[in-house]
């Protein structure tokens, strides 16, 4: 996650062997918000520079990236990001590497801000070519429906809606009648999306305000 207080080795599973080793160190250095997608190119790492008080001023703290062969055992430094400010969650799509954050920033300060313009938090890599791009025809954020969040394959659940990779479509999440205000956690099976139980964090008694039902939406 962050190497602010100590560094510590990224460790890999080889799941049918049982075998844990270890990646050599990476391109990118001391940095936080680290986090390694598993994809056919390979291993992605994306995190931010270590510095003091990063995004501060007029400076946006960038997404970094590198790529790790596992045949080869070497890295590869990707571009940079230069116009996403997120990513510390990603779901492999299939084509991309894909970050469903709607909110953006301007670094604060007057209008047009610190940074001049606003940047988005959200995005995509495609590991393989190392190329950034937005999220195609974003929604507006905060105006999505139920808040379900399901990442994995190429359908992404998040801030309320739904985000198909392959046709770049969206769809706003119904909140089904009688359920939760806010969703239990959820996972993709095929094109359902399946969430368990919820919680009403306005109910005064916290035994009703937690819901046990079972959600299916496809």
């Amino acid at each position: 996650g962050s190497d602010e207080l100590v560094s510590i080795p990224d460790l890999v599973l080889d799941v049918p062997t049982r075998h844990w080793s270890t990646l050599p160190p990476d391109p990118i250095g001391k940095a936080f918000d680290r986090g390694i997608t598993a994809t056919p190119a390979g291993l992605v790492l994306t995190a931010h520079a270590l510095v003091p008080s990063p995004g501060a001023g007029d400076r946006p703290s960038y997404l970094l990236a590198a790529r790790f062969n596992r045949a080869t055992g070497r890295w590869t430094r990707l571009a940079d990001a230069t116009d996403m400010l997120g990513g510390g969650r990603w779901a492999w799509t299939g084509k991309r590497m894909v970050a469903v954050a709607l909110d953006a920033t301007n670094g604060g300060g007057d209008p047009p801000g610190d940074y001049g313009r606003l940047i988005p938090f959200g995005g995509r890599l495609d590991p393989a070519t190392g190329a950034w791009s937005r999220l195609p025809k974003a929604p507006r954020y905060l105006s999505g429906g139920w808040t379900v969040d399901a990442v994995g394959g190429p359908l992404v659940a998040a801030e309320g809606w739904v985000y198909d990779d392959e046709t770049e479509a969206w769809r706003k999440v119904p909140r089904p009648h009688g359920a939760a205000p806010r969703p239990g956690p959820a996972t993709w099976v095929g094109s359902t999306v399946y969430v368990i139980g919820g919680l009403d964090d306005r109910s005064a008694n916290a035994d009703s305000a937690y819901d046990t039902k079972v959600w299916s939406w496809t």
